[in-house]
């Protein structure tokens, strides 16, 4: 793996346990019911998982920090990743998450170039689609989407399509009409 590959990754991993810090400083003064907590670009976590050939997920300091929220506040997750066809989960990986079902779902972001695509969304899919890991809450990359894409989603059972919330186009729709949320679609 080249460097910038390598200071992308360790990016992406510095600024997942940010994100945990920031969540566990927020939410502890507080009694909240319901929050979405989502994270987006998370596959470095499950490429360093998978190369390191951890005997458990939670030898990852990102899903570590995500099962200390889930015990500590029962805070439920899901993360949205990019298609990677050179990235193949392993069973064992995928048993975990699994096991994980009832706190942590998976949802489709985009491909690993960014783009968004219905071919690349049936990868996806197919790869998860037994586990029930399928989040029915998708953010996707740039908040953009084909109508063919989103009738697929919908297909699968993604009931809502989270939306820009600083004045962005989102899937076509112009930011007054929704201010900011999500989309629901059935």
């Amino acid at each position: 793996m080249g460097i910038k590959n390598r200071l992308v990754t360790a990016g992406h991993l510095v600024l997942n346990a940010v994100d945990t810090v920031l969540i566990q400083n927020l939410f502890v003064p507080m009694t909240v019911k319901k929050v979405h907590i989502s994270f987006d670009d998370v596959p470095e976590s499950f490429v360093e998982i998978i190369k390191n050939n951890y005997n458990s997920i939670f030898e990852n300091s990102f899903f570590s920090s995500l099962k200390k929220l889930n015990t500590d506040y029962n805070a439920k997750f899901s993360l949205y990743l990019f298609e990677d066809e050179n990235l193949t989960m392993t069973p064992s990986v995928i048993r975990e998450i699994k096991s994980c079902k009832s706190w942590l779902s998976v949802g489709y972001h985009a491909r690993v170039d960014g783009k968004i695509e219905v071919n690349s969304y049936r990868r996806f899919q197919k790869c998860l689609c037994e586990s029930g890991l399928i989040s029915k809450t998708c953010r996707l990359h740039e908040f953009a989407a084909e109508n063919s894409l989103i009738c697929a989603m919908n297909e699968s059972g993604v009931r809502e399509l989270l939306c820009a919330d600083d004045g962005r186009l989102s899937y076509g729709i112009p930011f007054e009409l929704y201010a900011g949320g999500t989309i629901r679609m059935a």
